[in-house]
């Protein structure tokens, strides 16, 4: 089972979804610009998609947390399986965890029990392109409110919050964490 097969398939099965909807794409890439990996992981997603211009690419920053405000700016978000998406997800984004597509990855991944308390509207069960367009089209068209209230019990039971974003508790938990070690170092 190899995942980059399986990323690049639910990736083109994006690219084609929103451009035959002409739904703007902004793929949040992991590393940052300076990072030697960055050119890498660009060209693997580039890579067959010359036709396709309504893609965009962000570099990561991580001093800015750029990954969750591109996140909570999306109309959804298509992840296979990250602590960020569990985090958008509590948080309350729109959110497709494809971790799921093909099983074989699953139970070899050990990830099983991972998406056991997810609602069926939030999960990619198979890799063909025909579910995918299905399951972007449910959650792209469903209204907010009703999205919230089908991932209540699922939301709380991943990810609890209080006021604050999860991305600003956890900035702020570094801070303090780092602080702290100079005082006694």
């Amino acid at each position: 089972i190899d995942f980059s097969k399986i990323l690049k398939q639910i990736y083109l099965n994006l690219v084609i979804w929103s451009d035959k909807r002409n739904v703007k794409l902004v793929i949040a890439l992991f590393y940052n610009q300076d990072e030697e990996a960055h050119k890498e992981e660009l060209k693997f997603y580039q890579d067959g998609m010359e036709k396709y211009s309504h893609v965009e690419y962000s570099a990561n920053n991580r001093k800015k947390m750029l990954s969750y405000k591109l996140g909570m700016e999306s109309e959804v978000v298509v992840a296979i399986d990250s602590t960020l998406s569990y985090e958008l997800f509590g948080y309350g984004c729109k959110l497709l965890f494809c971790v799921g597509a093909d099983k074989d990855f699953l139970a070899r991944w050990g990830c099983t029990g991972n998406i056991s308390k997810m609602p069926k509207l939030v999960l990619l069960e198979q890799l063909n392109s025909n579910h995918f367009e299905e399951k972007m089209d449910k959650l792209f068209f469903t209204e907010y409110q009703q999205y919230l209230t089908i991932t209540k019990d699922a939301r709380s039971y991943y990810m609890k919050f209080n006021e604050n974003p999860a991305y600003d508790i956890i900035k702020n938990d570094i801070v303090c964490f780092l602080e702290n070690n100079k005082k006694t170092t």
